[in-house]
């Protein structure tokens, strides 16, 4: 008994001491927004663009991939001064829309316009990660590859200089 006593005090012991170094440690990972898809749209107007009154208003709806799923849609609604439309969004693991328990990459996203009948269909998000800068206190990591589809046209959205950087994908009316 003595003996199983004496090693759970060494194990706590052990643990306590090993987080209590991590204590003084700060991460600057910097990967905050690694996952997001980055979208705005195109509001020069004699090139297929909107005209800011038609993006001020965003619905946005998420809907699971998995057909058995008892997860409902979701709906945000995104309103934007018309000094802002011109500003990107973005859709990633906790924006606009709160984490769930399944990862953002399992939805379909739809993006409609209050002011517009034009709708963008964001399905499927591919990301795949790696880890950078590993040490027992911080965890960091970068984009391999993260690929979007909107409305049936894929992109590259992963940063070519690999410093996770936002590359937008620019939505037209046609």
């Amino acid at each position: 008994m003595l003996r199983s006593l004496l090693t759970w005090f060494l194990l706590l012991g052990s643990a306590l001491a090993i987080s209590a170094c991590c204590v003084n440690n700060t991460c600057l990972c910097q990967d905050a927004y690694d996952d997001d898809v980055f979208l705005r749209f195109n509001l020069d107007v004699a090139n297929g663009g909107f005209k800011p009154t038609e993006v001020d208003t965003l619905v946005l709806v998420r809907r699971i991939k998995d057909p058995k799923s008892s997860t409902r849609p979701d709906t945000v609604v995104i309103g934007r001064a018309l000094a802002n439309v011109a500003q990107p969004f973005s859709i990633g693991p906790s924006r606009p829309f709160t984490r769930s328990g399944v990862r953002f990459t399992q939805f379909i996203y739809t993006v409609a316009l209050l002011h517009s009948e034009r709708r963008f269909v964001v399905d499927p998000i591919e990301v795949e990660s790696r880890f950078v800068d590993e040490s027992a206190c911080c965890t960091c990591s970068r984009n391999r590859k993260k690929t979007v589809v909107v409305n049936n046209v894929q992109y590259d959205a992963h940063d070519p200089t690999d410093q996770d950087q936002p590359v937008y994908i620019t939505l037209s009316k046609q």
